[in-house]
């Protein structure tokens, strides 16, 4: 009989460790199916997480973008004034050389007028006096032969 209760304690102890080792086989089922479901929702957290980090990134990207390309444009304007303003200024100068030199050219051809006006000038002024020298001196001719005739007259008088 001490057998026999034996034999059942050996047996209920064998049930108990079965049912023991199914309730622990169950929970960690159970634990193993929470650490698969938790370890698929971080999965999905780090997913979300690295889509989210990645629309961020392309959006300061294209910000940045948006940011230099602006940028660009303006320094484009920039350098298109600056441009224009160097042509301004450029023609400005070009301009003022150009009026210098024809202010030169002008003072040139009025020195050359001048200079030939005194020239006529100065040459009607000796013709002038060539003629005034000439008409003394046919006067003086003149002159002279009518006081040789008045000498001879009064010589031929007195004769």
């Amino acid at each position: 009989q001490a057998h026999a209760v034996a034999e059942e304690a050996a047996q209920a102890q064998l049930e108990a460790d079965a049912e023991v080792d199914a309730d622990v086989r169950q929970m960690q089922d159970v634990l193993q199916a929470e650490v698969l479901q938790a370890s698929r929702a971080e999965a999905t957290a780090q997913e979300q997480c690295l889509e989210r980090v990645m629309a961020l990134q392309a959006d300061l990207l294209a910000e940045r973008l948006a940011g230099e390309q602006q940028v660009l444009q303006e320094v484009s304007v920039l350098k298109a004034e600056l441009e224009d303003e160097r042509k301004g200024k450029q023609m400005a100068t070009e301009k003022q050389h150009a009026l210098r030199d024809e202010c030169c050219s002008l003072k040139l051809a009025a020195r050359e007028e001048l200079q030939a006006a005194h020239s006529k000038e100065r040459y009607m002024a000796e013709q002038e006096v060539r003629k005034l020298k000439q008409s003394l001196a046919e006067e003086r001719m003149a002159g002279k032969e009518l006081v040789s005739q008045k000498m001879l007259a009064v010589k031929g008088e007195l004769a």
